[in-house]
């Protein structure tokens, strides 16, 4: 129960970090790390830690012995076995192994490491000399012993130099390798170079590596002629060949065509350099159907597949341009699955383009373990990097400080030179859609590697086939559980299996309720989730309210600004990625606007009448009706009741209900007094007096049931007062 739990948690975790995708890939064998460390440049290294790289100390190749190419080997683990570059090996502790090899650090690929089809401990470096020497030394080979010297590795005795270049043969400064389709064996592919009446110069040359050695060359006549005369004349000798890593290309880069020695190259034409792109057929070693890239390409130099294989990056090498040529240091990008070979050739995009003497020339491209391809940057501390090479134009993601290197340590030209195919994903499939009532897909990874394949289901479903012969079937599983896929591959005569469970999930089933028809003024939806699940959490809710508005909580509440219909969805997502989704529509009712205006909102008892102005308003064509209530126990139904008068005095809450013909209503009130009317009354202290000495004094007895009261006397000789009890005498 406690492995079953592990696993699940393992499941969930990739679930998780999938869960945009919601399925799974399987892989037939690991991913190799043969290639996770790099020696380069002066005093350069980077290691691959998790597909992250990091800049590490210790290698040895320095800025005047190694100007361009490396070569480096690691064990499966990732674990630095030795490197070399070219003419000397060092071990995994940064000590000389062996030296005296004739190929040279100055050549563009120095050389490769190939590991001995079949052997642990045995290794193939093979090496390429530069035109420097005349490329005098061509393809040798020298053999590697890992039992050596306690382990450290040392030189097989009388396996050293051996001389591969057929007689009056000289080889360009290109090599690359590759796998064989039985996945066991390697390619390893070079170019002559032609000098005067030697060999045609258009010619590759692959070599099978296999557990009983190197067999004969397969020679393909095909493409430009790698020419040139003495005194280094050898432009089209320099640039890099790489193998896609998946067997199915080559390209080529020629910096310029054979116009003069190094010092002179300036002043070759710009169209001089070039890129070149084959097919290659990794069964036979056919190279095949060129596309030659012609353009502003002088100083053609670094060259490297995407990893799918359907994208090419090359760069110029900005030290053969001049300002006034405004394509030398750049990176360039080609879509190989444009179509014709114009349209490829029109597919070209700039991908970056920098000033060589502020960044450095652009050189050797390199693609790494984690898919990413690396740009070296002549004496700089650091590589530039391409994030994504599988994407086109700008999303491929050109960063032009992509890894840091240590201290002291500074790229030049070149970066190591690999089995190619260590970089390509291995024999494995993926499945996409792994919960109940969804059709499961099966996708093959590097179908171009398979001759033929059969999948067994595992399930016991009836009304359909339980195997297929198709690269990407497609398979429904009745119910949840564990099934066992297996996957035979047939190719190259070899036969691969790749067995693994797939879990069908449960999937949620979305549910919710609400009061879905709500007047505009009231309107408050709360929303109950009633989703369910069979096993497993629901841990994602997301709400649409159709409006704008979006929620994340289980159970929201939510008011909307205007009337109208609105689709509501709700998408569940279970803890594995499974999920549902559902809707409903909402309708929002128009409400009335109920308003009225009073003429006057105070008036006294006597003789009191109101006007009643009743301006209600529906943003529809409903149709109002009214009930009004005016405090005092009477009400009217009238759209606007007739001037109302009150009986007695009092504040009177005058209330109007507008009611549309669906049922929604508004309310609205205004406040009317109807003041109490005064009981004037008075005495005087003696109505008949003299006239001399006469003094009337008066006493206000007059009431009123609440408020107060202001005075005003007239005394018939026009004279007043405002007195209350007032005082007068009369002339």
């Amino acid at each position: 129960m406690t492995g079953r739990k592990q696993y699940l948690k393992i499941l969930k975790f990739l679930m998780l970090a999938l869960v945009s995708l919601s399925g799974f890939y399987y892989e037939a064998e690991g991913q190799s790390k043969q290639g996770d460390n790099w020696f380069f440049g002066h005093h350069a290294g980077v290691k691959f830690v998790n597909g992250s790289p990091q800049g590490v100390s210790g290698g040895q190749t320095t800025a005047t012995n190694n100007l361009e190419g490396t070569a480096t080997i690691s064990d499966s683990n990732g674990n630095l076995l030795f490197y070399t570059d070219g003419q000397t090996v060092w071990n995994k502790n940064h000590q000389v192994m062996a030296t005296g090899l004739m190929g040279h650090s100055s050549a563009t690929q120095s050389g490769v490491i190939v590991q001995a089809p079949g052997s642990k401990d045995t290794f193939y470096i093979f090496t390429i000399d530069a035109t420097q020497n005349n490329l005098n030394n061509g393809l040798r080979y020298t053999m590697i012993d890992m039992q050596l010297n306690s382990g450290l590795g040392g030189v097989i005795t009388g396996k050293k130099n051996v001389l591969l270049t057929p007689s009056g043969v000289k080889m360009a400064e290109k090599i690359t390798a590759v796998r064989h389709c039985n996945n066991r064996d390697i390619w390893v592919i070079a170019h002559d170079f032609k000098i005067g009446s030697s060999t045609a110069g258009n010619k590759f040359y692959a070599y099978l590596v296999t557990p009983s050695g190197i067999s004969s060359p397969v020679v393909t006549t095909i493409g430009t002629v790698h020419q040139g005369g003495d005194n280094y004349g050898y432009g089209s000798s320099r640039g890099y060949m790489k193998a896609s890593s998946d067997g199915r290309r080559i390209a080529l880069a020629i910096g310029y065509d054979g116009c003069g020695n190094v010092a002179s190259a300036v002043s070759c034409p710009d169209s001089s350099g070039a890129f070149e792109i084959y097919d290659f057929n990794y069964t036979t070693g056919v190279v095949s159907n060129m596309i030659r890239l012609k353009n502003k390409y002088k100083g053609a130099y670094g060259i490297e597949f995407s990893a799918n294989g359907d994208i090419l990056y090359g760069t110029t090498w900005g030290v053969y341009g001049s300002t006034a040529n405004p394509e030398y240091n750049r990176v360039y990008q080609w879509n190989l699955n444009a179509g014709s070979q114009t349209a490829v050739r029109n597919s070209e995009k700039i991908i970056a383009s920098e000033s060589a003497s502020s960044g450095g020339n652009y050189g050797a491209l390199q693609m790494a373990s984690n898919q990413k391809i690396y740009i070296a940057r002549a004496d700089k501390g650091y590589l530039s990097v391409i994030n994504y090479p599988n994407k086109l134009g700008t999303s491929c993601n050109y960063q032009q400080v992509g890894v840091n290197l240590n201290t002291g340590a500074s790229s030049q030209m070149g970066l190591p030179t690999f089995v190619q195919s260590y970089f390509n994903p291995n024999l494995g499939f993926s499945y996409i859609g792994n919960f109940e009532d969804m059709v499961t897909r099966f996708v093959i990874a590097d179908s171009m590697r398979i001759d033929s394949v059969r999948w067994f289901f595992d399930d016991t479903c009836a009304g359909q086939p339980h195997t297929s012969t198709s690269f990407n079937p497609s398979y429904t599983y009745c119910d949840t559980g564990n099934y066992r896929v297996r996957l035979i591959i047939w190719k190259c005569n070899t036969v691969d299996t790749i067995e693994h469970i797939v879990v069908i999930h449960p999937r949620p089933r979305a549910k919710f309720t609400t009061d879905s028809i709500q007047c505009f003024n009231e309107n408050r939806f709360k929303f109950i989730n009633n989703s369910t699940i069979a096993s497993g959490t629901i841990n994602w809710h997301h709400w649409d309210f159709g409006d704008g508005d979006t929620s994340d909580l289980k159970e929201p509440v939510h008011v909307y600004a205007k009337p109208g219909k609105y689709t509501v969805k709700l998408v569940e997502i279970s803890d594995y990625g499974g999920y549902d989704s559902t809707t409903m529509q909402v309708y929002i009712k128009h409400s009335p606007k109920a308003e009225f205006y009073v003429d006057e909102y105070s008036r006294c008892l006597t003789g009191n009448s109101f006007l009643l102005d009743n301006n209600s308003s529906i943003g529809s064509s409903s149709t109002l009706t009214y009930k009004w209530y005016f405090g005092n126990g009477d009400s009217s139904t009238k759209i606007s009741p007739d001037p109302y008068s009150f009986s007695y005095s009092d504040s009177f809450k005058v209330t109007l209900i507008a009611k549309s013909d669906s049922n929604c209503y508004d309310t609205t009130y205004n406040t009317i007094y109807v003041r109490p009317m005064p009981a004037a009354s008075f005495q005087v202290n003696d109505s008949t007096q003299c006239l001399s000495g006469n003094k009337f004094i008066f006493t206000e007895n007059s009431t009123i049931s609440y408020g107060t009261l202001s005075y005003r006397w007239q005394f018939g000789d026009n004279d007043s007062t405002t007195l209350q009890n007032p005082q007068h005498s009369y002339n």
